[in-house]
C-alpha cells in the first residue's frame, strides 16, 4: 500500500514541475498533455507490477505457512515433483526457500516460487 503513496506523490511532483515549465513557456501546452499521458501510462504500469509482485508475495507466503504446519507441498526439482515436508526439510525464510535435510536431498536448495500446494 505505501508504494501507491509514494507513486501519487512522485506523479505529483513531476505535474507540478511541468506546470512550472508550461507557466514559464519553457514547455508548450502541447507538451504538457504529452507528459501527463506518458506518467499516466508509467503510473498504471507500476500498479499493474505491484498487484502481481502483492499476489505473488501473497501465495509464496501460504506456501510456508503450510510448509511450517507440517502438511506436504510439491516442488519441482530437475523436471521431476517431489513431495516436500518438514520432517526432510528446513525452511529458510531469508531466501524463502527449502533446504533438505540429511538423507536423500541432504543440503538441497529449491525456492519456494518452484512448489505448489497439494
Amino acid at each position: 500500500m505505501h508504494y501507491w503513496l509514494i507513486v501519487i506523490l512522485v506523479v505529483l511532483v513531476i505535474l507540478l514541475i511541468v506546470q512550472l515549465l508550461v507557466r514559464f513557456e519553457i514547455l508548450s501546452a502541447n507538451a504538457r498533455f504529452v507528459v501527463g499521458g506518458v506518467l499516466l501510462f508509467v503510473a498504471i504500469c507500476i500498479g499493474i507490477f505491484t498487484s502481481m509482485q502483492d499476489k505473488n508475495e501473497s501465495y509464496i507466503r501460504q506456501l510456508s505457512e503450510v510448509f511450517l504446519q507440517g502438511r506436504n507441498i510439491t516442488c519441482k526439482l530437475n523436471g521431476d515433483n517431489i513431495d516436500v515436508n518438514n520432517t526432510k526439510f528446513n525452511f529458510v525464510s531469508g531466501t524463502l526457500s527449502v533446504i533438505g535435510k540429511e538423507g536423500e536431498y541432504y543440503k538441497v536448495n529449491i525456492p519456494l516460487k518452484n512448489c505448489h500446494k497439494e
